[in-house]
């Protein structure tokens, strides 16, 4: 709800959303759940941007419609802003089944990785696997480069999560992934 870009990579307008779906009366899923060009895939877009977005995602009318869209779908993806930067990670986290933490090789650093996971953690989110995107599995060398899928630990509690790697525009450059274990 600060910077929405889903509307642009599906095609969509955003004139109705989610800012609409959790200020309005009532929720018309079928005015505000657009269709994509992917099968079975339906967006809600964030609508016009609210002067309180942390408040609205933090609410129980947030809460309502979350349990609303599980009646609707199979599964739901919540894109948010970076957990380092807005409250607004941390308020959806703890409203979901799970959280896929997605970095971007090369442009995330690693401290700033392990202060997203602190402030996950702090809120007891559950981390369901790192999304490790923009980078090359061609002669990678790491443990993703099996079917660009692997496993790690997140060190606290020595869970296991799985980390997939999508290849990025610079897929022949070679990158070292940062390392998200420990404190």
């Amino acid at each position: 709800l600060h910077r929405p870009t889903q509307h642009q990579l599906f095609h969509l307008i955003n004139n109705v959303g989610l800012s609409t779906a959790l200020l309005g009366d009532q929720v018309d899923f079928d005015r505000v759940l657009q269709r994509t060009s992917v099968p079975g895939l339906r967006v809600l877009t964030s609508g016009p941007l609210p002067p309180n977005p942390a408040e609205l995602l933090g609410s129980q009318r947030m809460l309502e419609l979350l349990s609303r869209l599980r009646d609707e779908a199979d599964t739901i993806l919540i894109d948010s802003p970076p957990a380092t930067l807005l409250a607004d990670a941390a308020a959806l986290s703890v409203r979901t089944d799970g959280v896929l933490y997605v970095l971007r090789a090369g442009k995330t650093r690693g401290d700033v990785a392990k202060r997203g996971l602190a402030a996950l953690r702090q809120v007891n989110a559950h981390l369901a696997g790192v999304v490790l995107n923009g980078t090359s599995t061609k002669n990678s060398g790491y443990y993703y480069n099996y079917d660009a899928y692997g496993y790690g630990h997140t060190g606290k509690n020595n869970e296991e999560y799985g980390v997939a790697v999508l290849p990025g525009p610079n897929s022949g450059q070679r990158k070292r992934m940062p390392s998200l274990t420990g404190s």
